[in-house]
């Protein structure tokens, strides 16, 4: 508790908005945090103390830096393959595309992608089998769903008849 992330793979965040932030983090691959403990703790991360400071970093962030309670911490992602990008074919039939989304434009979390929340039991997701949980939607038949609302993207859809043609991003 108390801990100040001061920046992530060398990005400084002093100025950058919550939003900002999460995007740097959820950037695929390795994530290197330069972290402060609170000066009541002294907890020591697996990394090591930074005491070198580069001289276009401000100033509250370059003291921060300098002080014994900074610690860079690398973080590798996950284990597991990297995310690929694949075409879905789904068939919309009386059951629907069979499953639900999360995220968009001017969501209460951010500017987030359209994520799938949940994939149904019957439905043409679960017909074509692959779909699932966490997979990021790019486009439905040709139209991109970046900088869609949450509102949006349900239209588009919902709004799709027969032959659907997806583009995911899957982890």
């Amino acid at each position: 508790i108390g801990d100040q992330i001061l920046s992530i793979n060398d990005v400084q965040l002093d100025g950058m908005s919550h939003d900002e932030v999460v995007q740097l983090l959820k950037k695929p691959g390795t994530i290197k945090l330069t972290v402060s403990h609170g000066e009541e703790t002294r907890v020591s991360v697996s990394g090591h103390t930074s005491r070198q400071v580069s001289t276009d970093m401000s100033q509250e962030y370059a003291e921060l830096m300098a002080q014994d309670n900074v610690f860079q911490e690398t973080l590798a992602p996950d284990e597991g393959p990297p995310p690929q990008c694949n075409t879905l074919h789904l068939n919309k039939g009386p059951e629907g595309l069979g499953f639900s989304i999360v995220g968009g434009h001017g969501s209460p979390h951010g500017d987030l992608p359209i994520y799938v929340k949940s994939v149904f039991s019957k439905g043409a997701a679960a017909d074509e089998g692959s779909l699932k949980r966490g997979d990021q939607i790019i486009s439905v038949n040709g139209q991109s769903l970046e900088g869609c609302t949450h509102d949006e993207a349900v239209s588009i859809l919902k709004n799709t008849r027969g032959a659907v043609t997806m583009t995911v991003l899957t982890s």
